[in-house]
């Protein structure tokens, strides 16, 4: 295991830092096995090209449609038997996901050894009405991220009448379903901290240290994707808490002060998997 660590660490040395749809009709149906990108895109709709500052040749495809007829866009990046789901801006009030994601994105198409033996998909704004009206809830005044199927979960004016009765949360359930991540990575604020929820202490406590941020003691949240799948289904969550601040910082500064975490925590090898040989190390 110290090699593996070793290595997943050597991999991070050269880093620099329309109107509103009838969702329910228009949602995809998303095969039991793997993600098909084209199963993913509703009938008689082109594949949507991501926003004009994702300059990727990686494959995008659309999750799923807001309240307000906003698509939930993901990127999909590599391919390999390992896959790991990076989720940005839950909340609408919690934008520092977003910028994070783009150079997350674009540093590796640049560095394509990191995606060795791994898919990753990454959405980088899971509630965009919230982002347009920067606010924290969807258009129906519910909490994306209480509204997961968990073991906990109990109707409540934010949760929901019942469980994954958001489309945003549909949205990601439905990639959760599609294939089982072996991490899932997620960015809020205002909180300074890591978190985690199911087998991710180790993880949360190297990403931590290279983020110079503390670590936050674990508290349920009734819905929350941290109880529905690491809880639950014991699927290593971590969770990036960055300050408000955060939200003004610009794209550059902000991930020379937090990229090279977000980098190991899609890096770290999970058990069982074969990290490859360690990559050149880049000048970017």
């Amino acid at each position: 295991m110290r090699a593996l660590c070793a290595i997943a660490l050597a991999l991070l040395a050269g880093a620099c830092l329309a109107p509103a749809k009838e969702v329910d009709a228009y949602f995809p149906v998303v095969p039991a096995v793997r993600i098909d990108p084209a199963s993913l895109t509703p009938k008689g709709d082109a594949l949507p090209v991501g926003p004009d500052h994702f300059r990727t040749a990686g494959g995008w495809t659309v999750l799923g449609w807001s309240l307000e007829g906003r698509p939930i866009h993901c990127l999909l990046l590599g391919h390999g038997p390992e896959f790991i789901v990076v989720v940005g801006t839950v909340h609408g009030d919690e934008p520092a996901g977003g910028p994070l994601l783009r150079r997350l994105a674009a540093h590796l198409e640049a560095r394509p050894e990191l995606l060795k033996g791994k898919q990753i998909a990454l959405v980088p704004v899971a509630n965009p009405d919230g982002l347009a009206h920067g606010v924290r809830l969807n258009a129906r005044g519910r909490d994306i991220n209480r509204n997961f199927p968990s073991n906990n979960w109990l109707p409540g004016e934010r949760r929901g009448p019942a469980a994954l009765s958001e489309p945003e949360t549909r949205a990601l359930f439905h990639l959760l379903s599609a294939r089982r991540p072996q991490r899932i990575v997620t960015v809020h604020q205002p909180m300074v901290g890591i978190n985690w929820d199911g087998p991710g202490k180790a993880l949360a406590g190297r990403v931590a240290a290279t983020a110079r941020l503390p670590m936050l003691p674990m508290r349920e949240r009734r819905g929350s994707i941290g109880s529905y799948a690491g809880r639950d289904r014991n699927i290593p969550v971590i969770t990036f808490e960055l300050p408000q601040a955060a939200a003004t910082m610009r794209p550059g500064r902000l991930w020379a002060r937090y990229g090279r975490a977000l980098l190991l925590s899609v890096s770290w090898p999970s058990p069982g998997s074969n990290p490859g040989l360690r990559p050149r190390a880049s000048k970017r």
